[in-house]
């Protein structure tokens, strides 16, 4: 009878266990969004239009997100965006150069409307760096 209580506890915690890591799979490869206003650490970027980022929150309802007022964007929930990301970081830390490097290997390798994420975010560092010419090209 001792033994039918462990084996049932065990398979209980066993149970338990895959079921968190389901259900934690999905925060996992979640994007991030630091903006001028707010932080959105767990939601999903799921197109582009207008200059607004269309994200998916985790309640399901989709809000648009002014590309522009988007200081950072982590994104995970696609695979091949480590380029990306790092730019993202350089950006962040005034490494326009190396931000400018990293977004243009993301942009070899990116479709979709990641497309036109990368190219806003390359108008703004070549802008914010001075080398205008480069910047009108994505621009344009």
């Amino acid at each position: 009878m001792t033994s039918n209580l462990i084996k049932r506890a065990e398979t209980r915690l066993g149970i338990t266990f895959l079921l968190a890591i389901v259900l934690s799979a999905g925060t996992l490869c979640a994007d991030q969004l630091i903006c001028q206003d707010a932080s959105f650490p767990t939601l999903t970027i799921v197109g582009t239009s207008d200059g607004d980022l269309h994200v998916r929150l985790p309640d399901g309802n989709i809000q648009r997100v002014p590309l522009i007022e988007t200081l950072r964007i982590v994104a995970d929930s696609v695979g091949g965006m480590k380029d990306f990301n790092r730019a993202e970081r350089y950006n962040d830390e005034s490494e326009y150069q190396q931000a400018a490097v990293r977004y243009e290997r993301a942009l070899r390798s990116a479709d979709g409307f990641w497309l036109k994420i990368i190219e806003q975010r390359l108008v703004r560092v070549y802008a914010t760096s001075g080398k205008l010419d480069r910047a009108i090209t994505y621009f344009i």
